[in-house]
């Protein structure tokens, strides 16, 4: 996990939920948001990181590899 996802550690679930959104700022600083803070006010739009556990964390689909 951690070549596939060189931040995991630092990031936390965020990094491979398929509702996050690595967002990146004018001035060179990254946030994770989270997508499903948009329909669901018990989600917090940019979520404290590490995020350890996340009742909707859903894993980001894999696409098979290219041969």
């Amino acid at each position: 996990m951690t070549s596939e996802y060189p931040c995991a550690e630092r990031v936390g679930l965020c990094v491979r939920c398929r509702h996050s959104k690595l967002i990146h700022s004018d001035r060179g600083s990254e946030f994770y948001q989270c997508l499903r803070a948009v329909t669901d006010p018990a989600y917090a739009r940019y979520p404290a990181l590490p995020r350890l556990e996340c009742p909707g964390f859903e894993e980001k689909e894999r696409f098979p590899e290219q041969f």
